[in-house]
């Protein structure tokens, strides 16, 4: 996820931010300073990357001024090189004779936002979906992408994948993946969860289905998500026995959610959960 675009002069000073993210758990005034340092010692049109804790800066510097992408550690150098470059040269058409005079006005930066906004969106959001058979992922994938659960329980074979934009997620494509939760398919899963920027447990509320959650999905998101954004959907609430969410935590030690996938009533619900870990404000 690209959490943000930053433009400096060799001094230092910011000319341009873009913020789609804030970052809480970073000092980024200190970042900045070594990435910008380090910007200024690269050749130009090259591309470097400095990784702090579950942050990337993705750094290039031109004409004496250095380009950073702020993004989670997720995203690979492929994905952002092309775009850190379209995104430096673009710059630097527009406004390379008009920024010595400049102002300060940052009106004079719209049609560059909207540049910056497209990219955005062409960077998808990998948003995966984990656990066992008939826990109701493929119901809560339905519910966010067609407005309502399905009629019929239909097994998912190894993954399926929505696109979701729109208002919800202001400039971000979301891609969300609903993993196949067979027994045969589980030795699939750290292949098809590579890079998701979150991971959402999804299990039924009963403390079988928690347990085995614990026991199987959780060390493997741990092993192969360790910088990513994880969640559980404690689904099923209506069904008698279900344990409630600060239950589910405790067991887990993840932030957990309850869920009736199935009740068309719960859509709102369920969005509002995704815009809040994705956005980090769950």
């Amino acid at each position: 996820m690209m959490r943000g675009l930053f433009i400096f002069k060799s001094s230092g000073e910011k000319v341009f931010e873009r913020v789609y993210v804030p970052s809480r758990d970073i000092d980024l005034d200190a970042a900045f300073k070594l990435v910008v340092r380090a910007g200024l010692q690269i050749q130009a049109g090259a591309m470097e990357v400095t990784e702090i804790s579950k942050h990337q800066f993705f750094y290039t510097a031109s004409e004496g001024y250095v380009f950073v992408v702020h993004t989670d550690r997720t995203n690979s150098p492929e994905e952002i090189h092309e775009r850190l470059i379209s995104i430096c040269t673009n710059f630097l058409q527009k406004y390379r004779d008009s920024l010595p005079t400049w102002n300060g006005d940052a009106s004079l930066f719209d049609a560059f936002c909207s540049m910056v906004d497209e990219t955005v969106s062409s960077l998808p959001i990998k948003v995966s979906l984990v656990g066992f058979g008939g826990v109701g992922k493929t119901t809560l994938q339905k519910l966010v992408s067609e407005g309502k659960p399905p009629q019929d329980y239909n097994p998912t074979f190894w993954g399926d994948r929505v696109i979701l934009r729109g208002d919800a997620f202001t400039y971000f494509t979301v891609s969300l993946f609903d993993l196949g939760g067979q027994d045969r398919f589980i030795g699939s899963w750290p292949q098809l969860i590579s890079r998701s920027e979150v991971a959402i447990m999804v299990t039924d509320s009963s403390a079988e289905g928690v347990q085995r959650t614990k026991d199987i999905v959780l060390p493997i998101l741990k092993e192969r998500l360790p910088y990513s954004k994880t969640i559980v959907i404690a689904n099923k609430q209506d069904l008698p026995g279900a344990l409630k969410p600060p239950e589910i935590e405790k067991i887990l030690g993840v932030k957990a959610f309850g869920m009736i996938g199935n009740d068309p009533n719960s859509r709102d619900m369920w969005i509002s959960i995704l815009k809040d870990v994705i956005f980090e404000r769950a």
